[in-house]
């Protein structure tokens, strides 16, 4: 059984028209891959590119590996009503659906009610001011299935914003409280500068320590690095056990651990250690 967008600390963009790389990707991609039919397709090759995908996966990729996604047009496109048409005929054999330029907990909705009764999982991807000003609203609208993406590009170029880390670490922050608010998982933009993965463990590190769950993917070199980097060390595996174990074991309810005084919240944060831990390596 596939692991959930809660459990994965990464996943591989690829393109759309590109129905050679698919598998190949999938093989690489460690956790999940998100076959890409907004940016990565030209305009004039959206409708074919659609086709390859929707061919792809009605042949039916195997249920028992990495998690599929499909990133769909933005709502604002015409093309993205042709995507959510095509794909509700997928829906069982994709794991979720990334939508790009959310701006609202209403194209959640939106997005939600086109694969109406399937409660496939989604992945928001917020690129926009606006979208940010609605991170809380947006991260609710998702009831705990899915996840939130990060496009720091597209922000970065309408707030008039230098791409650094500095710059980006209000916006991250704020990312991050609106899906720890709403329960669900961030991830953090790709790293841009393919082949040098000192700096993608540097980035992987630091979002990790912001509060990411994990980091998506634009080359199948950068998969192995983000894993390793959000990976939890055996010490922490083991003391998240120790806390599992002890609050169970007292009726979950407040407990001393290691000298620490242990409640839900902390026994949460544990559960997610341990989820971590055993992802597909």
């Amino acid at each position: 059984m596939a692991p959930s967008l809660h459990a994965i600390a990464t996943a591989l963009m690829v393109p759309g028209d590109r129905p050679d790389r698919f598998d190949k990707a999938r093989q690489r991609c460690g956790h999940a891959m998100i076959i890409d039919l907004e940016d990565a397709v030209p305009p004039d090759g959206k409708a074919t590119a659609r086709a390859q995908v929707a061919g792809y996966l009605a042949a039916g990729p195997a249920r028992d590996g990495p998690l599929v996604g499909v990133r769909i047009n933005a709502l604002t496109d015409p093309n993205a009503l042709d995507d959510l048409m095509t794909l509700r005929s997928t829906i069982d054999v994709l794991d979720f659906i990334a939508v790009p330029m959310v701006e609202s907990g209403r194209d959640v909705q939106i997005a939600r009610a086109a694969f109406a009764p399937s409660d496939l999982p989604l992945m928001p991807i917020i690129e926009t001011i606006a979208g940010l000003d609605h991170a809380r609203s947006i991260a609710a609208a998702l009831d705990g299935r899915g996840a939130i993406g990060f496009g720091a590009a597209d922000y970065s170029a309408e707030a008039g914003m230098a791409m650094t880390r500095d710059a980006l670490l209000p916006a991250r922050i704020r990312l991050v409280e609106a899906g720890a608010r709403g329960g669900v998982p961030c991830f953090d933009v790709p790293y841009l500068q393919i082949g040098d993965d000192e700096g993608l463990a540097a980035e992987a590190a630091y979002v990790r320590d912001l509060g990411f769950a994990g980091k998506l993917a634009i080359h199948p070199s950068q998969v192995q690095p983000i894993i390793e980097a959000f990976q939890p060390s055996a010490e922490a595996v083991a003391q998240a056990e120790r806390i599992i174990d002890a609050f169970e074991q007292a009726g979950r309810v407040a407990i001393q651990v290691d000298g620490r005084m242990i409640d839900k919240p902390v026994y949460d944060q544990a559960l997610a250690v341990r989820a971590r831990a055993g992802q597909t390596q």
